[in-house]
């Protein structure tokens, strides 16, 4: 229940900041306008989340742009570990 109260309190923030493009339709789970949410936006919001937990960094502070890459990379099968080695190899030292 504490978590469905503190979605409703972060819906409330939501209308008001977009305003007219808010489409009220009484959900419990809504994309930030209020329509439906798409299955695979949620897949993919559920996948983001898992590869950052699995790297040891916080889902709740955001997600850097370097996260799609490695989402991307890993949805297509290639193993964590050579993710890993092609993400040292990219990053200046």
């Amino acid at each position: 229940m504490d978590a469905l109260k503190v979605d409703r309190e972060r819906r409330e923030v939501t209308k008001k900041a977009v305003d007219e493009s808010w489409q009220d339709n009484d959900l419990v789970f809504a994309s930030k306008v209020g329509t439906e949410l798409d299955s695979h936006n949620v897949r993919r919001s559920f996948r983001t989340v898992l590869v950052l937990k699995k790297a040891g960094l916080n889902p709740l502070n955001g997600v850097p742009r370097e996260m799609r890459h490695i989402s991307l990379l890993s949805d297509s099968g290639m193993p964590i570990e050579a993710i890993s080695r092609r993400s040292a190899i990219a990053t200046p030292a």
